[in-house]
């Protein structure tokens, strides 16, 4: 469905917490053998997502943070909102990816040069950026040296809120 020219996308609320919990089983083993911990903040907050099609996308997304997120330490998920938007903002100490390749890590087939080492074929960030384009969802990566990277997925604001600045908003956050 998602290669379809137009995707019949079956858009309904679902629970967020939820949506990643019933995904992330499936890589449990492979973040038990690093030793990564996944520490998910509690929320109620639901989306307006395909539910099939976002599996898809949050699939690839952690398949790269099984590949890339550094053994030993912790991904962190959590859930805000900035002014008309609620997101969702993923931490993790991994490979660095350098300022003048965050956008590129979502083009087919683009490799990190730091990702060389590593099996892939630089395609499941591509099929995330397409997925989240047909949610209308927004992202955005901010990496630093030695403290690791941070994503942020921005869900669409409630009907009759504006549209958030999302790139500006977050552009200067440093990450901690």
């Amino acid at each position: 469905k998602l290669f379809e020219i137009e995707p019949n996308l079956q858009i309904k609320k679902h629970y967020i917490h939820k949506v990643l919990l019933n995904l992330l089983h499936v890589f449990f083993q492979d973040f038990t053998d690093l030793d990564v911990r996944i520490r998910i903040a509690e929320t109620q907050d639901q989306v307006s997502v395909d539910y099939e099609s976002i599996q898809v996308a949050f699939y690839h997304f952690f398949d790269n943070a099984v590949k890339y997120c550094a053994p030993g330490e912790n991904i962190i998920i959590t859930f805000d909102y900035s002014d008309y938007s609620f997101y969702m903002k993923i931490d993790m100490l991994s490979v660095e990816i350098d300022a003048d390749e965050v956008d590129l890590i979502f083009e087919p087939f683009y490799r990190s040069q730091n990702a060389n080492v590593f099996k892939g074929s630089g395609i499941g960030l591509s099929l995330v950026k397409s997925i989240f384009g047909l949610h209308n969802l927004k992202y955005d990566v901010k990496s630093t040296k030695g403290r690791g990277t941070r994503f942020f997925v921005f869900f669409p604001p409630a009907k009759g809120l504006p549209e958030a600045q999302h790139t500006e908003t977050f552009a200067h956050e440093e990450i901690s």
